[in-house]
């Protein structure tokens, strides 16, 4: 068996995080840290 990191669905999922942590750099960081605590 593959290790984790060596998955499809990992690389992809690493590749997805990487862009919503760019596209989310440009928000205000007022904004993005009140939504990512009304989540929780």
């Amino acid at each position: 068996m593959k290790a984790y990191t060596e998955l499809e669905v990992w690389t992809e999922v690493r590749k997805l995080t990487n862009m919503v942590y760019l596209i989310s750099k440009s928000f205000p960081k007022e904004e993005t840290s009140k939504r990512f605590y009304k989540l929780l």
